[in-house]
């Protein structure tokens, strides 16, 4: 009863001031901080008024049912139970990183590695092209040879010679294919060894190599195996020496100067060497022999596109 008669009061005294300091925009400032005062009293009355009596007579005339602590004040409903019931929920704001995103890294260049070997040098060059390149390997304009070759990743997986209008020979490192103007035959790597002449071409099977002459040059295309992979590499045995000759095995004399501090001088040039290894697939044994290497521009004297052919 005391609780609620303070109640009554405290809203009775709380709208008398409410109605004076309102008359006057001067007032207002004492009237906020008279205002405060009611509601934290009122509201303190008020709950402990409704603790025992709000439960039984939830709706009983002139009593909030919004819970305990509600009130009402000039037009204004207010419940103590919506800041404490009230589920805090934070707002969600976005952070921007500032992280650049870091660009993927490009696979490794995967590259075939060539010898070239001279009597006057004691040790022999190298260096290495990409994978999957079409390759001039040698040509002969003055006698209509041609050899061309396609690299995988060990070696390569097809190679194609022709000789004047005529003769061609196809070898991928299954069958090898050979026309000699008038017909087709066909040869199995691993069949029995052979022998064919016709004119100025002869062709030499034997187990893992095909010996091959056409004009006045001089090829062994050797079949290798390595980690389970075939594929095919040619060792010019003959060739004329003018100056011709094109392609990357018209390279095949190349006189270097060892300078100190891992450099070689080729024509006049100093280049950048790295001691290093090459397997020699020119033989049929493929021995791993030292080598220095250095970058293929210095060897062919041109840009890979100086050496590549859009067929075979």
């Amino acid at each position: 009863m005391v609780c609620q008669d303070l109640s009554n009061a405290l809203r009775k005294d709380c709208t008398k001031y409410y109605e004076y300091y309102t008359e006057n925009s001067s007032r207002q400032l004492w009237f906020v901080l008279l205002y405060s005062v009611c509601q934290f009293s009122f509201l303190t009355a008020n709950t402990f008024h409704l603790s025992g009596r709000l439960a039984s007579h939830p709706g009983q005339k002139g009593r909030t049912a919004l819970g305990i602590g509600s009130y009402s004040y000039g037009g204004l409903s207010h419940s103590y139970s919506d800041f404490s019931h009230r589920p805090y929920t934070r707002k969600k704001t976005s952070r921007k990183t500032s992280q650049s995103q870091t660009p993927p890294t490009p696979p490794p260049v995967i590259g075939v590695r060539f010898l070239i070997s001279s009597l006057d040098q004691p040790k022999p060059v190298c260096y290495d092209l990409p994978a999957a390149s079409k390759l001039r390997l040698l040509t002969d304009p003055s006698s209509d040879f041609s050899m061309n070759g396609e690299l995988s990743t060990k070696g390569f997986n097809q190679i194609a010679l022709h000789y004047k209008t005529d003769y061609s020979l196809m070898l991928n490192t299954s069958h090898i294919l050979y026309h000699d103007g008038l017909n087709d035959v066909m040869f199995l790597w691993g069949q029995e060894p052979s022998k064919h002449e016709t004119d100025s071409v002869s062709l030499i099977l034997r187990i893992e190599e095909v010996d091959v002459t056409m004009g006045t040059v001089r090829v062994v295309l050797f079949r290798h195996k390595k980690d389970g992979e075939m594929f095919l590499w040619p060792a010019v045995q003959q060739q004329p020496n003018h100056v011709g000759i094109q392609g990357i095995f018209g390279k095949n004399n190349l006189e270097y100067e060892e300078l100190p501090g891992s450099v070689i001088k080729i024509k006049d040039q100093d280049v950048k060497a790295t001691w290093s290894t090459a397997t020699d697939y020119r033989r049929s044994s493929a021995p791993v022999l030292g080598c220095w290497l250095i970058p293929y521009e210095s060897v062919l004297k041109g840009e890979l596109s100086d050496f590549t052919v859009s067929q075979l």
